[in-house]
């Protein structure tokens, strides 16, 4: 019999005599399987060095594959992707320089420079875009910044109010932001806030002149400061170095906290641009960097973002696989073409993918998914009395809520507290749901559910009133959030209302 000796020593005699290689006698592990792993056991980090992404970066693509995968499965549902939807509100005529952008005032593109979009067209996109399934709405303005443009600015605030109400994440991208401008940002309700580095510091120079790699990171500071999530990747295909690729990766990766999103943009060269020529990116490059991103920074929304509209149903789900989970939907990004909704959702049917639903903080998760709880009331208005199905017609002093459905109303009730300030729970019972109620048929048969949702001033009279009929102040959010309990009980047919002709 041999021993254990005696086969080892054959082993090491056969490599020393190159008849067998080393892979044969030993386990072999890219730099992608090794940080891998160590990513799923130890969580994220942010003291990689250029080496080690470097390294992750030029494992085998299988490997990069897998490992990618293994780290999305294990932070994520790996199925769900989130649909964004990007709108130029403010296009052209920027002063920057950047070599691959059409809106450049400095290239003749054909693009003709237009002033901010006004309230109606904006809110009236952010409403197409729900309800083809987004729920993230991004809006970006050719600006190099927000200095001096006071009007337009607070016109936005507007609108990222507005758009939040819908229950919709709300994105801008707006240039370079002072403190205040995120302050104020994140109190309008902003979600997240795109600003990319777009490549590596060394090659940065080669791409803008007009604006500095550290003033990028210092809006990045202002927007992580304020409490909005940060957005911020980079664009390949600019003519760099694959060392700058990973330069970039590793400036996000090293932030103080990773961004919440990273896009990965493929760039689409655009006639008239000093990128005019570059040669299109190929998918391989995508997933190279998808997958180490992926591992780098586990917890971000990685989006597979400019450029997609040239990748094929089965490419695209490499960048999935590899560990993308967002895409911007549409026809358009800002001023290039996209995919479109049909082909979107034929690839998410044959794929097996999900929407991925939206995400707010804690404090602001009572508003979220209030817009659809609005269903409950009917936008119709006129000669027409409301009831409450199965239930008798609103009375002034009955009590028209019987044993059983008042458990469910407690079964689904919450704390409903103040985003900021003063913290208190909302409390209701069944007189205070009924004369909300009532002061909800007012203001639809007032007009003020023109639509799917009430106005500003329906919501100011509901807060007004409801607090002059119960003395109870309750805020937007709580009386907002009561809807989304009614709702929930109507729709097991214990709790809805419809409109019945007078």
């Amino acid at each position: 019999m041999l021993s254990i000796r005696s086969v080892l020593g054959w082993q090491l005699s056969l490599r020393r005599s190159k008849w067998l290689p080393l892979q044969c006698l030993c386990y072999s592990s890219s730099a992608a399987a090794v940080e891998a792993e160590r990513t799923v056991r130890e969580g994220p980090r942010n003291d990689w060095t250029k080496p080690q992404i470097k390294s992750i970066y030029d494992s085998p693509v299988l490997d990069l594959l897998f490992h990618g995968a293994q780290v999305h499965r294990h932070a994520h549902n790996f199925r769900e992707v989130q649909q964004c939807t990007l709108l130029s509100i403010k296009t052209g005529g920027c002063s920057e320089d950047c070599s691959y952008c059409p809106q450049s005032s400095r290239y003749d593109t054909g693009l003709k420079a237009q002033k901010l979009m006004n309230k109606d067209a904006v809110i009236q996109a952010a409403q197409k875009a729900k309800e083809a399934g987004s729920t993230r709405f991004c809006m970006g303005a050719a600006w190099r910044d927000t200095i001096g443009r006071k009007t337009n600015f607070n016109n936005i605030i507007e609108y990222v109010k507005e758009i939040r109400e819908m229950g919709m994440e709300v994105c801008c991208t707006l240039g370079m932001l002072e403190k205040q401008q995120a302050l104020e940002l994140k109190k309008a309700g902003l979600t997240a806030y795109n600003h990319n580095l777009d490549t590596s510091r060394e090659y940065y120079p080669n791409i803008i002149t007009t604006r500095s790699y550290d003033e990028r990171l210092e809006t990045l500071k202002h927007v992580r400061e304020a409490g909005i999530n940060v957005c911020s990747g980079g664009i390949i295909g600019l003519g760099e170095a694959e060392e700058d690729r990973v330069g970039l990766l590793h400036t996000l990766a090293t932030l103080p906290t990773h961004p919440e999103s990273v896009p990965i943009n493929a760039l689409l060269a655009v006639k008239g641009t000093p990128l005019q020529d570059q040669k299109p990116v190929e998918v391989w490059e995508m997933v190279r960097m998808i997958a180490t991103a992926r591992i780098v920074m586990p917890k971000a929304m990685v989006r597979l973002s400019a450029g997609r509209v040239r990748f094929s149903i089965p490419e695209q789900a490499l960048c999935f696989l590899a560990g993308a989970n967002s895409i911007f939907t549409g026809e358009k990004l800002l001023t290039t073409p996209n995919n479109d909704f049909d082909a979107d959702q034929l690839m998410f049917k044959i794929l097996g993918l999900t929407p991925k639903a939206p995400s707010f903080s804690e404090d602001e998760k009572s508003a979220s998914e209030a817009e659809n709880c609005e269903e409950a009331v009917s936008s119709s208005v006129g000669n027409s009395s409301y009831s409450l199905v199965g239930l008798p017609p609103f009375s002034p002093s009955g009590n028209r809520f019987n044993t059983k459905i008042e458990k469910s109303m407690n079964k689904f009730s919450s704390s409903e507290t103040v985003g900021s300030g003063s913290r208190f729970k909302a409390i209701w019972d069944s007189q205070s749901v009924e004369t909300f109620c009532d002061l909800c048929i007012k203001e639809v048969e007032l007009g003020h559910r023109p639509k799917t949702h009430f106005t500003k001033e329906g919501w100011d009279n509901l807060i007004k009133n409801f607090s002059k009929a119960t003395g109870r102040e309750y805020n937007k959010i709580q009386l907002k959030n009561r809807w989304d309990t009614l709702k929930m009980i109507g729709s097991c047919g214990e709790i809805l209302l419809e409109r019945k002709p007078a």
